[in-house]
């Protein structure tokens, strides 16, 4: 007897064989869940809804076969992970063997059924759901990590881009800047050649000229103290005697 409890669903359209398999299982497994359906589309809804161990499947149903069903199944997302075990009573039938495998089954009986050939099947489809499971549950963890981890690259690409697109900001400031200098200091050169090239009144040179208007500013300064009555402070200039 196993000790873990198992979920199973049986589909077949004959009853007997669904109490047979119920049986079965009963005796081979504790406390286990079984679910017989006599159609396909009923057991495409409870594998749904139930999320079994492992599906035991008959082939030949009406309305819908077990090869469709298998097909659906498999196709599902949510039903994909559970392995799915094919009966049939007709023993060596290589072609729905085959057709089998395709459609994604991954196991297969031939009835009447062996109870420990049955029972070791079950017990492996359960780990392989197991298994399927716990790489699913995986597989979405790691899937966070990245997208975690991907979403941090990204804030950390837009800071630092944000920091590149600063530092642009600041380096074409500076070019400006040493552009408008370098334009200023040309307009000086350009004035400053302009001036040497220039007329000086008297025809004199820019020091000379200069010279001579201190000596006019100070002759001013000398009338207007001597109108004031302040000659005194400036005696007259010696004078050569005869």
């Amino acid at each position: 007897m196993e000790k873990n409890s198992i979920k199973v669903l049986c589909i077949d359209d004959h009853e007997d064989n669904l109490i047979s398999l119920k049986a079965l299982i009963k005796e081979s497994f504790q406390n286990p869940v079984i679910m017989t359906v006599e159609n396909g589309r009923e057991g495409i809804r409870l594998a749904l809804s139930e999320d079994p161990d492992v599906i035991l499947l008959d082939i030949v149903m009406p309305d819908m076969d077990g090869f469709e069903v298998c097909q659906k199944l498999k196709a599902n997302p949510q039903t994909h992970d559970i392995p799915v075990i094919f009966l049939t009573a007709l023993k060596g039938d290589q072609p729905s063997r085959l057709r089998a495998l395709e459609v994604g089954a991954e196991a297969f009986l031939s009835k009447p059924l062996d109870s420990e050939e049955v029972t070791t099947q079950i017990r492996a489809m359960a780990k392989i759901k197991a298994s399927n499971q716990g790489h699913r549950i995986e597989k979405a963890h790691l899937a966070a990590l990245v997208a975690q981890r991907t979403s941090q690259l990204e804030m950390e690409l837009a800071e630092r881009q944000k920091a590149l697109d600063a530092l642009e900001q600041a380096r074409q400031l500076q070019v400006d800047e040493i552009i408008r200098l370098l334009e200023a200091k040309l307009r000086y050169q350009q004035k400053l050649e302009q001036c040497r090239h220039k007329a000086w009144p008297w025809s004199l040179n820019p020091t000379a000229w200069l010279a001579r208007g201190l000596r006019s500013a100070k002759a001013r300064e000398l009338a207007r103290l001597k109108a004031r009555g302040l000659t005194i402070l400036f005696p007259p200039k010696n004078t050569r005697r005869d």
